[in-house]
């Protein structure tokens, strides 16, 4: 009986008929092979955080793919930025920028970028690219200028001094580079590149580094390029926008009596005997050479400035002048004595000797718009309640070393300076100043052409006070600091 029982069990042991049914259908499992169907998405455009650090992602603008090494915010702007390390190298950086490291990749191979530029892509889904290269229809072809690769330059900042560039921002179109300085590294490395591009082809500045600055504020891109330290470089992506160029005058902002940017056949009728850059005033005659691409830098005064744009006159010289009309001089001649009409010593005077006055007193002029205005600030200046009395200025002294040293380090004012006597000097004066916390002496020689200048300094100039006055506010890579008039030689 035992035996047979053992035997029958067999069949009670079969499953029964559902439970072959689910059998069977998990033995297959078609779904999970399934799910990465064409028609699901391989791309997520997701909000990205630093939980996505390492996934695979796409950047707008590259054909190749990377991997997300870095989620957070720029150290300069403080704007939020991505790090990706491409599969090729086509990047800009090793995950260096400016000398601050946010992650680590092999050279070229690195982009900082704005996270909606970057897309993430489903975890082992198939890579996006070859997909769109096999099937993207010839519309999708013909969108492709919207990733165009810009110009790029790079510009290494010397160890002292700048790049040699201005730039500016142009209502409706952005930042650009407006002006090359002759003999700077900027203007060297544009004439070096094939392109031989410059200020006149209108330089839209589209990223500093890899840092979409194209639609910014002039001051970001600025603190970019301010945070490039010496012996560092900046790689400079532009666009040539030559629309823009045309409004490189804006509108003036003074008041309606102040002549436009640009002459008119008017301004030249108004008055005859001169040419088109007569009646122009200073910052009119600045915003026309920058737009000719001219070095002004080295003018003293408008007379000169008028000289480079007559220099520079398309075609070559402007018109001849018609016999000279003493009915509208561009500046007022200096008066012997005081104007009989009420006018004081300040109405005689010119828009240089006018600086030179204000500088003096350390008075910003910079918002001055023309010689008017000047001569109200040397007014407002005054301390007492008549004009100043003529002569050198107090700075220059008879002191002797000792004394200039003493006086100096007792006003513990940086670049404080005293001009003393010396022999040692062809011009027979020396400028002791507070430089780095110490004093230092520096001899002024007189050259053959009977100019100024600081002893191996090529700057030169034709008298000791603008030499001096020159130093007052800016260095002009010769002192560590600029020099500072002290309060008892004002």
């Amino acid at each position: 009986a035992t035996p047979e029982e053992s035997s029958e069990p067999a069949p009670v042991e079969e499953p029964p008929v559902s439970t072959l049914v689910e059998s069977s259908v998990e033995e297959p499992k078609p779904e999970p092979e399934s799910e990465p169907a064409p028609t699901s998405p391989s791309l997520q455009k997701d909000r990205i955080t630093t939980a996505h650090i390492g996934r695979r992602v796409s950047v707008e603008g590259y054909d190749t793919l990377g991997t997300l090494l870095f989620v957070g915010n720029h150290h300069v702007s403080g704007t939020s930025r991505c790090g990706v390390a491409l599969d090729d190298p086509v990047g800009k950086n090793d995950g260096s920028i400016k000398g601050h490291r946010y992650f680590e990749c092999a050279p070229k191979c690195g982009i900082l970028c704005s996270p909606k530029k970057v897309t993430l892509l489903e975890e082992g889904a198939a890579p996006p690219a070859p997909k769109q290269a096999a099937d993207a229809p010839q519309q999708n072809v013909e969108a492709a200028p919207e990733k165009k690769k810009y110009y790029s330059i790079t510009l290494q900042r010397p160890m002292s001094g700048g790049l040699g560039m201005s730039i500016a921002h142009r209502a409706g179109y952005g930042n650009f580079i407006t002006v090359l300085k002759p003999g700077g590294v900027a203007q060297a490395a544009f004439a070096a590149a094939p392109e031989k591009h410059d200020a006149s082809h209108g330089l839209k500045i589209m990223r500093l580094n890899g840092e979409d600055v194209a639609d910014r504020p002039k001051s970001d891109a600025t603190a970019i390029l301010k945070s490039i330290g010496p012996g560092d470089s900046v790689t400079v992506d532009y666009d040539l926008v030559p629309a823009a160029v045309a409004d490189i005058a804006p509108t003036s902002k003074s008041t309606a009596t102040q002549p436009t940017p640009t002459p008119t056949a008017a301004d030249t009728v108004a008055a005859p005997g001169q040419d088109e850059y007569e009646g122009m005033k200073r910052l009119q005659l600045i915003k026309l050479l920058r737009t000719r691409n001219v070095d002004y830098g080295d003018a003293k005064n408008t007379d000169e400035l008028k000289e480079l744009a007559r220099k520079s006159h398309p075609g070559g010289a402007p018109p001849p002048a018609a016999p000279a009309s003493t009915s509208a001089p561009t500046t007022a001649p200096t008066p012997a004595n005081p104007s009989s009409s009420g006018g004081d010593e300040y109405d005689g005077m010119k828009r240089l000797q006018l600086i030179k006055l204000l500088r003096s007193r350390n008075v910003d002029y910079g918002d001055a718009k023309n010689i008017e205005e000047l001569k109200d600030l040397a007014r407002k200046s005054q301390k007492s309640g008549t004009p100043a009395a003529s002569g050198p200025p107090k700075w220059i002294t008879k002191m002797s070393r000792e004394e200039a040293t003493q006086t100096i380090a007792a006003a513990a004012v940086p670049g404080g300076f005293v001009l003393r006597p010396s022999e040692r000097s062809s011009s027979g004066y020396t400028i002791t100043t507070l430089q780095r916390g110490k004093p230092q002496n520096f001899g002024i020689d007189r050259g053959a052409d009977q100019k100024f200048n600081f002893s191996k300094s090529q700057d030169k100039f034709d008298s000791i006070e603008q030499l001096v006055l020159a130093y007052t506010t800016t260095t002009r890579n010769y002192f560590a600091e600029p020099l500072v008039i002290l309060p008892q030689f004002r």
